[in-house]
């Protein structure tokens, strides 16, 4: 029963640890302008069209490839922190859009 609490109580701690470093590296963060692959050049550069927030040292970029394919690039923070960083991009930090309308499918929006 004691060892039973002590694994409840190193679980708790790790997942406390674990969002506190990421608030802090959130705190410290920025936005700054990416591309979501919804506006593409004909050899399939993407168009910067969104700002996005970017925890300090937190490098996390979710895009649509040429081919309408979502495409996700992290580096190890990134990929460690993945769904803390998805939901505060969704709740608390939304990714902003350059241009109206970016709702429409890539093969609609594709620059001539």
């Amino acid at each position: 029963m004691k060892k039973l609490h002590r694994i409840w109580q190193a679980a708790l701690t790790g997942v406390v640890l674990y969002v506190a470093v990421y608030v802090v590296l959130s705190l410290l963060g920025k936005s700054t302008p990416s591309q979501s692959g919804r506006f593409n050049y004909p050899p399939g550069h993407a168009l910067t069209d969104i700002e996005v927030w970017r925890p300090k040292f937190v490098w996390l970029k979710v895009q649509l490839d040429p081919n309408g394919v979502t495409q996700t690039s992290a580096n190890f923070l990134g990929w460690l922190f993945l769904p803390l960083e998805l939901l505060d991009r969704r709740y608390w930090h939304p990714t902003q859009p350059y241009f109206e309308g970016q709702h429409a499918t890539p093969k609609e929006t594709t620059v001539p």
